[in-house]
């Protein structure tokens, strides 16, 4: 009797235990949450700039546009671009160096290389150790990786970041901002990020009918314009052709203006260079393929209202006044090159021969 009141007792408890913990499931479930949203207060920022330059000037939006965009030339771009001329003043005046270096490892190869660089000495050892490092098909994939190691060592003892160069491209999540803070006021989808966003508003609305809950991360695209009101003083406060700054060009002048401005960019920059340097094939084959894109941008941009060409085209045009001015005060000066001795004079200061022929 006893053993069954125990064999019961345990089977209750067994029971109990099964009841009150469920098993665990074998899959990860996970829930949907909702995006920090990082760039609304950036563009309700941008928004409070222009309203703040259109009420303090007085000017019409098709004035106060363009003073927006040199404002932001001024306070942002100029010095990005003043640093990364500087550095690549730098970078010119270390050539000398680096071509020594680079000489050196080809001349003495990595036996008689001396150096307290960690990876360098890696690098060398490893061809050290091949059975003929000279003539072995992997040493010269070795030696430029020494000439990169050795040049990137040289710039950076001396101060010249290599992100320097790409300096001027920092100015564009400010451009993206306005752009984007534009468009907004002129409550269209048809701006850069408009149109970038427009597959995922109807991948959201799609997304709607099957499981709202994991579509929280679309509706804040859908949902982002909401903060920002339609301007409707931008309707009647253009210039010339285009009195609606809300709408496109009827006369498709400003978005062939905008390819012929950005093509001039282009060109402008490809010869702002140093002189004498001879641009390599993928520096021209990079500059071919802007320019295409350049005279793609004006049927692109056809039914985009024209208060985004405006600022388009006036930052465009500041950008070519800028290269101008920064290629006439701070131009890219070459070094100077080394003298070569005359191949012609002998040892003893004499003149050769070959020098002293017939007359």
């Amino acid at each position: 009797m006893s053993t069954l009141r125990g064999i019961s007792s345990k089977s209750f408890r067994l029971q109990r235990i099964s009841y009150s913990t469920p098993l665990r499931p074998s899959c990860r479930s996970f829930h949907s949450s909702r995006p920090k949203q990082f760039i609304e207060p950036a563009i309700a920022q941008t928004h409070l700039i222009l309203e703040t330059i259109h009420t303090a000037t007085g000017l019409p939006w098709v004035a106060a546009i363009p003073l927006t965009a040199l404002a932001i030339r001024a306070a942002v771009v100029l010095p990005l671009s003043i640093w990364g001329r500087k550095s690549a003043q730098k970078r010119l005046e270390l050539q000398p160096l680096v071509n020594a270096w680079q000489r050196q490892i080809v001349r003495r190869g990595v036996k008689g290389l001396n150096t307290p660089d960690r990876e360098l000495s890696i690098l060398a050892m490893k061809v050290a150790k091949l059975p003929d490092p000279v003539g072995h098909p992997r040493s010269q994939e070795v030696m430029k990786s020494l000439q990169y190691v050795v040049r990137g060592g040289i710039y950076k003892r001396w101060g010249c970041r290599w992100y320097a160069s790409f300096a001027p491209i920092l100015q564009l999540p400010v451009f993206l901002l306005v752009i984007e803070t534009l468009r907004k006021m002129c409550g269209t989808h048809e701006g850069l990020l408009g149109l970038l966003s427009k597959p995922f508003l109807m991948a959201s609305e799609a997304l709607k009918s099957i499981d709202a809950g994991r579509s929280d991360v679309l509706d804040a695209l859908a949902t982002s314009h909401a903060n920002i009101p339609l301007e409707t003083s931008m309707s009647y406060e253009g210039a010339l052709w285009f009195p609606d700054l809300i709408a496109s060009d009827p006369m498709l002048v400003l978005p062939f203006m905008l390819s012929g401005v950005m093509f001039a960019n282009i060109s402008s920059a490809s010869r702002g260079g140093a002189r004498g340097v001879e641009r390599t094939k993928r520096q021209r084959w990079l500059t071919n393929t802007l320019k295409l894109m350049a005279l793609a941008v004006g049927p692109a941009t056809l039914q985009m209202p024209s208060a985004l060409l405006i600022y388009w085209i006036s930052s465009s045009a500041f950008g070519l006044v800028q290269s101008f001015l920064l290629d006439k005060f701070m131009p890219l000066r070459l070094p100077v090159k080394p003298l070569k001795p005359p191949q012609n004079i002998s040892l003893q200061g004499k003149p050769n021969d070959n020098q002293n022929g017939k007359r």
